[in-house]
């Protein structure tokens, strides 16, 4: 008897832009970076006036002994997800939503920071998997600061959203960055469009419920495959009971990482028993 597949998109339950969170997003116990010309810089700063990192800009204080208060942003980004860094008012470090920080911090004593450098291999990132921060910042009158070495690194618990938007559980950053493109849209569907990290008008926005497909592989397995972004991760969930919510299960793949393209998987069985299959998307590092 052949197995009945059904694959299915699912928004994630409880999905929305959460308030209340701590002052500063940096982990307690790691928080530091390194600069060699000025010694340890503490993200964590005073706590409560901390550096927070966004899912799109950040905003907080990083705290030096030596050099004194980093400023990670001017808080308001004209456009309403991103710092131009082309003005006094309107400057800071940017998240591209895939893990790499640009834009430029800024310090009294010190001058501008530069996330964005280019240096290949120094580029600062944030892992989606641990919050762990990598790579090197420059300063024109301090050289390079590391944002982890061998005796400590940087991590964030989290990845602020920001302000809610017109819609609950939507960033309002989000849906300036969209814009006119929401124009007509339901609160679902921009809230399932959010989750996904689609366009509305690219071709993954237009399946967007209908995002996965199988084929009975050899082995006795099931090959699953969906598109995804590499602003978003992924959990593969499946169940013998369609309408048991309590029966789904991990795939055994865990939370992957996206990768602006495809993501096929290979889930082998040897019985006759229906599988059903589902695909969860999971905005990074956010509550």
């Amino acid at each position: 008897m052949m197995n009945r597949i059904i694959f299915m998109a699912t928004l994630v339950v409880g999905l929305g832009v959460q308030t209340g969170l701590a002052a500063t997003s940096i982990n307690t116990d790691n928080a530091f970076a390194y600069g060699a010309n000025i010694g340890w810089l503490n993200l964590r700063g005073d706590v409560t006036e901390g550096a927070e990192l966004g899912l799109f800009y950040s905003t907080g204080y990083v705290w030096s002994p030596n050099v004194g208060w980093i400023r990670m942003g001017s808080g308001a980004p004209a456009n309403g997800w991103s710092y131009a860094n082309d003005s006094a008012t309107d400057w800071g470090v940017n998240h591209d939503g895939e893990g790499n920080l640009t834009g430029y911090a800024y310090g009294a004593n010190i001058g501008w920071l530069n996330f964005g450098h280019g240096e290949t291999g120094y580029e600062p990132q944030v892992d989606f998997q641990t919050g762990a921060l990598s790579g090197y910042v420059w300063g024109a009158n301090v050289g390079w600061i590391s944002l982890s070495n061998s005796q400590a690194f940087a991590q964030t618990d989290y990845l602020a959203p920001g302000p809610e938007g017109a819609v609950d559980g939507v960033p309002a950053a989000w849906e300036a960055m969209m814009g006119a493109l929401l124009d007509g849209l339901s609160d679902d569907e921009v809230r399932l469009y959010y989750a996904w990290g689609s366009n509305p008008t690219t071709p993954m926005g237009a399946r967007i419920t209908w995002i996965a497909e199988g084929t009975i592989g050899g082995s006795n397995a099931v090959q699953v495959t969906w598109g995804t972004r590499a602003s978003r991760q992924y959990q593969l969930e499946m169940s013998t009971d369609l309408l048991d919510d309590e029966a789904w299960e991990d795939a055994g793949f865990g939370v992957m990482n996206g990768v602006d393209g495809a993501i096929l998987r290979s889930i082998p069985y040897a019985d006759t028993t229906n599988r059903f299959f589902r695909v969860r998307p999971h905005v990074p590092l956010v509550p």
